[in-house]
Formats: C-alpha cells, sequence, structure tokens
C-alpha cells in the first residue's frame, strides 16, 4: 500500500476527498455521515429525496474511491 492511500485509510472518507480536492459545494452533515458510511462500500444505494444532494453525495463517494484506488472499469 502506498504512502498516499495508507494516509487516506486514517482520515474518513469525506476528511480525505476534503483534503485533496476544493469542491464548490461542501456536504451538510447528513450527507458526511451518508458518505462516511456508503464510500467504502464496494455496492451501494443513495435514496434521497429530490434536491438533497444526490449527485454531490455521489461524487464525493467516487472521489474517495479515486483516490484509494478502487475504481472498478467495466465495459469497452
Amino acid at each position: 500500500m502506498s504512502t498516499i492511500s495508507q494516509s487516506i485509510k486514517e482520515l474518513t472518507p469525506t476528511e480525505a476527498v476534503l483534503s485533496r480536492f476544493d469542491v464548490p459545494f461542501p456536504p451538510y452533515p447528513f450527507q458526511r455521515s451518508d458518505i462516511d458510511r456508503l464510500a467504502p462500500e464496494p455496492k451501494t444505494g443513495l435514496y434521497y429525496d429530490p434536491g438533497l444532494g444526490k449527485t454531490s453525495t455521489a461524487t464525493l463517494c467516487a472521489l474517495y474511491k479515486f483516490l484509494t484506488g478502487e475504481f472498478i472499469v467495466t465495459g469497452k
């Protein structure tokens, strides 16, 4: 495991992403807890009502997977 991956694993997923990316949409507290819970999982579902931030939450989860090297690329 690289040094970067080790230091990322010592932070919560939200902290890891926010420490490395300047996001224009800081997550609300409910989004932070969901990011921390869902980002490490291989597959999840996110069911917020319209307007509650599914896109930003999913984006931060994806950035966490990018940082940890957990992307799985399928298809062409």
